[in-house]
């Protein structure tokens, strides 16, 4: 990913920047870690996100200093004077950091950006399209299947000026999820692989989800859709878009 100042990404996230060191210029990042149990590259220039999840990322502020992080998001300021030469950027909520600095990161590149989305096949669309185009192409993607709240702004600050598209899956599991992902990637082109019951429980009926997911399309300028999903492309005719439908031969 691209490297970032300290002090240019306290203004990107609108964070109270407490540092420890006295070169504050010098200080830069180019790794993200969220996890502490997966592997850190570059420790001295990754920043550790304290995210909520099913634990409070707080509670591993530790580990993550004891792996050599020294730049922290954070929302709760106690933390600060307990770690010895470290950098702090003070959020009020860590998530809307993460995602509003992919926002920025995002804009900055001018390239085709292919968005996946849909209840299964997200992950296998993607890679296929991935390696179908890598022969030609620099290809950016979601790493696994990171497509998520936290996945996805994840993906995007991996974009770096190498790349020449940008193949992202996008998932969601509930009402009002897709607004904040459909604003940070800002695809060209959609595809929609299917609907099924995925987390069908979180939504009134199918077509509350389906217009749920095709949030993701109200700004682009294309729309893939298989023509079997008659409630998909129903909804989808309400957009101003290039509709793009296919549909399977059976033997």
């Amino acid at each position: 990913m691209r490297q970032y100042r300290a002090i240019e990404l306290a203004n990107i996230i609108n964070a109270v920047f407490f540092s420890q060191k006295n070169d504050i210029q010098n200080v830069f990042i180019d790794e993200i870690v969220f996890d502490t149990r997966l592997p850190i590259n570059k420790p001295s220039t990754a920043i550790f996100f304290a995210l909520k999840g099913l634990q409070d990322g707080h509670l591993f502020i530790d580990d993550a200093y004891n792996k050599g992080i020294r730049n922290f998001c954070i929302k709760d300021k106690k933390y600060i004077k307990k770690y010895e030469n470290a950098n702090f950027f003070i959020v009020d909520n860590t998530l809307d950091a993460l995602q509003n600095w992919a926002k920025y990161h995002r804009k900055q590149f001018n390239i085709p950006i292919v968005a996946i989305t849909g209840s299964n096949g997200k992950t296998i669309v993607k890679e296929w399209l991935a390696i179908s185009l890598a022969n030609k192409f620099e290809v950016a993607k979601n790493p696994r299947s990171y497509n998520s709240q936290i996945g996805l702004p994840y993906s995007i600050l991996q974009l770096e000026s190498k790349h020449q598209i940008g193949i992202f899956e996008v998932g969601i599991s509930q009402p009002h999820e897709m607004d904040k992902l459909a604003d940070i990637i800002k695809p060209d082109t959609v595809i929609f692989t299917n609907i099924g019951p995925a987390h069908q429980q979180y939504f009134k009926n199918i077509s509350e989800k389906i217009k749920e997911k095709l949030k993701l399309a109200i700004n682009a300028k294309k729309l893939i859709v298989c023509s079997d999903y008659d409630q998909i492309i129903k909804e989808a005719r309400s957009l101003s878009i290039n509709l793009i439908t296919w549909y399977k031969i059976y033997r």
